[in-house]
């Protein structure tokens, strides 16, 4: 038998002792020992063919991924790779190389012949993980979030190119620099809290964070994530901040502008107000609450019917959600409806279809402007006009007329003058 110096350092045995000797008579002081390699060659059952497998020598405490296979003068050639590590999921294995001669005794295994480890399995391994790390490295260099390790001491560990630069920095200006050497303490205090939860629970967390830059500050969406260990216990976290500062600018503006609408909403002298398809109220201005002497609690969820309203009012209100729904587009209609005590008001009613980005309508909004006073004017400049003809009617002697700002004569007993029209040169008293 022949052997390596990685044999010879794993299984305690010199070259010189084991030339020309059987497994049994190598470690006859040793029965497990023997048992083990005895197991090992048990499982090499098809001396014709390459055989592949792990193997775990329970006298050692090791795993080995085994190649063995025969060669033409009928050689046996074992390959045994040490996997223990990686069975452990640590990073680098320890792999080790030998061979088997085959010799005249009484199981065909004669000699065992080594090859030198890091020309073959570790170069093939070291590839595998350095290829890996590439891309794992591209991928976090690439990223445009930032993305950083710490440790239990709240120290950075690692910091990717986004990170880096956003802080204005290089990578190495953050070794062995924790929160407080890059944030103020009120920022710093806040990022360690979130941080040792993760540490404490193990879990997974997401939070917002603010990062104050000269002239402008970010908003980051931070995710933590817990980095364990073989044993389940953390003892590294891994942050991922996405950069939300554009949708904060903007949920920032949305609120400037509800705020100006709300403003708008409240002090309108004007009823604002929305229904959905079923022609609930799904939103009430205060105008509209004072106008119908109820709260907004009462009348949201509500339709015209279940407010009260007569139903040839609901009727009519009905027909106007049916002619927005039917042309999609604003109509405006005058309305008279009772309100309260039973007395009659008169609105201006603007109805606009609300539709939602895929363009179906899914409700109507609408502006009611009391024009009582108005048409209240109209009917009396009629009911004037009415007894004004009334007069004339019944003195058919008399000249009446009615002279407006103009000039013009907008009423007249006498037909031959109305069409006249008086300038101050041929008016006269």
């Amino acid at each position: 038998m022949v052997i390596n110096p990685a044999f010879e350092e794993i299984f305690s045995q010199k070259k010189e002792n084991v030339c020309g000797k059987l497994i049994s008579q190598i470690f006859h002081d040793d029965d497990k020992l023997a048992q083990g390699w005895n197991r090992l060659f048990t499982k090499f059952s098809s001396p014709t063919v390459t055989s592949e497998f792990e193997h775990f020598m329970d006298f050692h405490g090791r795993w080995f991924r085994v190649n063995a296979w025969q060669s033409d003068d009928r050689n046996m050639i074992l390959v045994l790779t040490d996997i223990t590590e990686i069975k452990n999921k640590e990073k680098e294995p320890h792999i080790f190389l030998e061979s088997v001669d085959n010799s005249s005794d009484a199981v065909d295994i004669t000699s065992l012949v080594g090859v030198d480890a890091d020309k073959t399995g570790r170069m093939e391994a070291s590839t595998v993980l350095a290829d890996s790390e590439f891309k794992y490295k591209s991928l976090v260099e690439s990223s445009q979030d930032a993305i950083f390790v710490v440790d239990k001491n709240d120290y950075y560990q690692f910091v990717n190119n986004a990170f880096a630069t956003t802080l204005g920095h290089m990578y190495e200006y953050f070794a062995g620099k924790s929160f407080w050497d890059i944030y103020p303490k009120d920022l710093a205090d806040m990022r360690y809290e979130g941080v040792v939860k993760v540490f404490e629970t193990g879990l997974p967390s997401e939070v917002e964070v603010v990062v104050p830059l000269p002239g402008k500050t970010l908003h980051y969406l931070a995710k933590t994530n817990p980095i364990k260990d073989g044993q389940g216990n953390v003892f590294q976290v891994l942050v991922t901040a996405t950069d939300i500062t554009a949708r904060k600018h903007a949920e920032e503006k949305l609120l400037e502008s509800e705020k100006r609408y709300e403003q708008i909403d409240s002090s309108s002298r004007d009823s604002i107000y929305a229904y959905d398809r079923q022609g609930r109220f799904i939103h009430a201005n205060r105008a509209l609450c004072r106008l119908l002497g109820r709260s907004r609690e009462e009348i949201i969820g509500k339709t015209h019917a279940e407010l009260g309203f007569p139903p040839a009012q609901c009727e009519e209100w009905q027909a106007l959600h049916d002619e927005v729904y039917a042309r999609g587009d604003t109509v405006i209609r005058e309305t008279a409806t009772p309100i309260q005590d039973g007395a009659v008001m008169y609105f201006e009613v603007i109805l606009n279809p609300i539709a939602e980005q895929r363009g179906t309508i899914i409700g109507i909004s609408g502006i009611t402007r009391d024009i009582t006073e108005r048409k209240q004017a109209e009917e009396a400049i009629r009911e004037r006009e009415s007894l004004l003809r009334k007069i004339a009617e019944n003195y058919p002697n008399s000249y009446l007329s009615i002279i407006e700002k103009d000039f013009t004569i907008g009423f007249t007993s006498g037909q031959e003058f109305k069409t006249n029209i008086l300038t101050r040169n041929n008016l006269s008293v």
